[in-house]
């Protein structure tokens, strides 16, 4: 559906890289030239996988931690495996700037043509899988520490490993669904609350003088019951082109959807919804809904770009995705590649990582307290 916004036109793309297939002369050429046609669609929800593949493949060791990319340096955000993050002292806010002698910005320039994504920050977003995977265990990681370069030799495990928390287990707090914040404001986590949730949610938060919904994260279908509650009348918040299969290629405009109906007892704080690369699909098409409440703030950074269902098909050996359909807003906006744009634009730091603020929710409150 969004065929037109990729940045070149794709017969061109066909021309120049199904002649690097054909001429291929192993498995590992032929998987990197279809790497590179997929990331030519310019699309957040495209991917392309074999299932036994040396380059990007399921053999890998993991590095025990997760993180962002910031100013061209790659900063630990989450520690995913405790006891392999103890052993070399990782923490949350150490800064990495080399793997194996090679830089971040070294890491974005070398692979930016096998990664599809709709804009920068998804690419880097797709990339920290990347830079902290290896073929090998051996691994020497460069950080910076207190102004100074250190280099570890670690060794990483398999996504077991590297990816269980076990060391401290009891010490794990587990996510809230919903929250009363101080000063009388509410808090939502998108990406935990079910529908089975909502109404409690309702019930806790209808006198807040404001709720944060949080959706860094991906939904759980819970768009319906909670638009209804905040929406003081049924409005259209998008509309869709669907694949006319009667003209392979052809895409036709079809009404979107609705949220909200007659309600005088909706709710009348603000509304805020925290959105950065991590909002993809329905995170975007959620805030797109929320958005017509008429108290509706987006407070964070530029989203996935990749709105519209991602179809998935696998065969023998491979797997892909792409968008299926085109979101729009009634207005005929457009949400692919550009994401729900911000308000209010904030994105975090290395510094706000390192003394564990939420520099986003941050401001949120402030907005919420004082208006700007």
């Amino acid at each position: 559906p969004y065929k037109y916004v990729m940045d070149q036109k794709w017969d061109k793309t066909l021309t120049e890289i199904l002649p690097e297939i054909v001429k291929a002369n192993n498995s590992d050429e032929f998987y990197k030239g279809f790497r590179k046609i997929a990331a030519r669609l310019n699309d957040s929800h495209v991917d392309f996988a074999t299932y036994n593949n040396s380059i990007f493949g399921n053999t890998i060791k993991l590095f025990p931690a997760d993180g962002k990319i910031i100013d061209e340096k790659l900063v630990i955000t989450e520690i995913t495996g405790d006891s392999l993050a103890e052993v070399d002292h990782i923490k949350v806010g150490d800064v990495i700037t080399k793997i194996d002698g090679k830089t971040i910005k070294e890491y974005i320039e070398a692979n930016r043509d096998y990664y599809a994504a709709s804009n920068e920050p998804k690419y880097l977003d797709k990339l920290v899988r990347k830079i902290l995977s290896n073929s090998s265990e051996k691994v020497e990681v460069e950080f910076l520490k207190d102004g100074k370069y250190i280099t570890k030799s670690m060794i990483w495990m398999g996504h077991h490993e590297s990816h269980n928390n076990e060391y401290k287990k009891g010490a794990q707090k587990k996510k809230d669904k919903f929250k009363l914040l101080d000063n009388n404001i509410g808090y939502v986590n998108m990406g935990v609350i079910k529908p089975r949730h909502v109404s409690d949610m309702i019930e806790a938060l209808k006198s807040t003088k404001a709720i944060v919904f949080d959706m860094r994260n991906y939904p759980n279908g819970t768009w319906e019951d909670i638009s209804n509650f905040l929406n003081p009348e049924e409005k259209k918040f998008c509309d869709y082109t669907f694949p006319y299969l009667n003209y392979p290629g052809k895409f036709v405009w079809e009404d979107g959807r609705k949220c909200g109906f007659k309600n005088k007892d909706n709710y009348k704080g603000k509304v805020i919804v925290l959105l950065n690369e991590d909002s993809i699909s329905q995170s975007e098409w959620t805030a797109m809904c929320f958005q017509t409440s008429g108290n509706t703030t987006i407070i964070g950074s530029q989203t996935a770009g990749a709105d519209g269902n991602n179809i998935q098909l696998d065969f023998k050996e491979l797997h892909t995705s792409y968008s299926g359909i085109g979101v729009y807003y009634p207005d005929g906006r457009e949400t692919q590649r550009i994401g729900i744009v911000p308000d209010i634009e904030v994105k975090p730091t290395i510094k706000g990582i390192q003394e564990g603020r939420d520099e986003v929710l941050d401001r949120a409150l402030k907005f919420i307290e004082t208006g700007v």
